[in-house]
C-alpha cells in the first residue's frame, strides 16, 4: 500500500534537507580543521554523491524536473563555500587571551580581561600574490589580490608593546569602527589576504605577533556575532529547501495524476 501524498511529501523534503545539509556542514565544521586541501576537497565531493541520488530518486525519469533538482542539490553546496568567513560551529566561552591559543575547538571566545588597543589601530591596503595550479599541477602566471583592512591589537591588563600580541581584531574595510571597550573574539577562517594585512598592520605599529596569533572579530557579543556570521549561510540553506520542497510537490503531483489517469487508459482499451 502506498504512503499518503503528505507523508510521501514530508519524507522527500526530508531526504533532500538531509543530502543539502551534509556537504554544508561538512565544509563548516572541518574547514577550520583541515584547511583548504586536498582532503576537505574530496570529502566535499563525495558528500555530494547522496545529493545527485536524491535528485534521481525523487525527480524521477523525468528530465525536465531532473534537471533543475540536481542542479539545485549540486549548486547550493557550493554556493556555501563563499560563507561563512567566521567561525560559526562551536563554543564561546570565557577565557583570558594566554589560554586561546591551546583552545582550538572553541568558535570564539568571552574575553572579560581583554580589550582593544585602539591607540595602535592601523589602516592597510593589503596585497597578496599566489600562483594558482591547474588540474594538471602546473603553476599559472601570478595572481595578485588586494583589500583594504582595519587590525587593532587586542590586549590584557599589564600588557607592554615589548610584549608580543596575542589576539587581533580585524574589519575587512579601511574604515575604523567604532570598538567596543568590551566583548570578546569570534574567530575568522583562514584567509592570506587577511593574514598578511595583519602583518603589515602590526609592522606599521611597532608590534610583534606571538606564535599562533588569534585574528577574529572584536564584538561586543561574540555569541550573537557567531549567529549573524551564520545567517547568510541559514537564509542559502532555508531557501534551498524551500524550493526543493517546490520540486517534490510538483513530482507527487504528477505521478497522482499519471496514476489516476492509468485506470482509464486500461478501460479505454477494453
Amino acid at each position: 500500500m502506498d504512503a499518503p501524498p503528505l507523508r510521501h511529501y514530508a519524507t522527500g523534503v526530508a531526504w533532500g534537507a538531509g543530502a543539502l545539509a551534509l556537504p554544508i556542514l561538512l565544509q563548516v565544521a572541518l574547514g577550520p580543521v583541515l584547511g583548504d586541501g586536498f582532503i576537505l576537497f574530496l570529502l566535499f565531493f563525495l558528500c555530494l554523491i547522496p545529493c545527485i541520488g536524491v535528485a534521481f530518486v525523487w525527480a524521477g525519469v523525468r528530465l525536465w524536473l531532473l534537471f533543475p533538482a540536481a542542479l539545485l542539490l549540486v549548486f547550493v553546496p557550493f554556493a556555501s563555500l563563499i560563507w561563512p568567513e567566521a567561525r560559526v560551529i562551536g563554543t564561546v566561552p570565557e577565557a583570558t587571551l594566554a589560554e586561546m591559543a591551546a583552545r582550538r575547538a572553541p568558535a570564539g571566545f568571552r574575553l572579560p580581561d581583554a580589550a582593544p588597543l585602539v591607540a595602535a589601530a592601523r589602516s592597510v591596503n593589503a596585497a597578496s600574490t599566489s600562483r594558482p595550479t591547474d588540474l594538471r599541477g602546473r603553476r599559472g602566471a601570478p595572481v595578485t589580490i588586494r583589500g583594504d583592512f582595519t587590525v587593532v591589537p587586542i590586549v590584557g591588563p599589564g600588557w607592554s608593546p615589548d610584549q608580543p600580541v596575542l589576539a587581533v581584531g580585524v574589519v575587512d574595510s579601511a574604515e575604523a569602527p567604532a570598538w567596543a571597550a568590551s566583548g570578546g573574539l569570534l574567530r575568522l577562517l583562514p584567509d592570506r589576504l587577511r593574514e598578511v594585512a595583519v602583518r603589515d598592520a602590526l609592522e606599521q605599529a611597532g608590534l610583534v605577533a606571538a606564535p599562533g596569533l588569534e585574528i577574529g572579530r572584536w564584538v561586543a557579543s561574540p555569541g550573537w556575532a557567531r549567529l549573524d556570521a551564520a545567517m547568510p549561510l541559514l537564509a542559502l540553506y532555508g531557501a534551498a529547501v524551500l524550493a526543493w520542497g517546490v520540486l517534490v510537490g510538483i513530482a507527487g503531483a504528477i505521478d497522482r495524476r499519471d496514476e489516476a489517469r492509468a485506470p482509464r487508459r486500461r478501460l479505454a482499451r477494453r
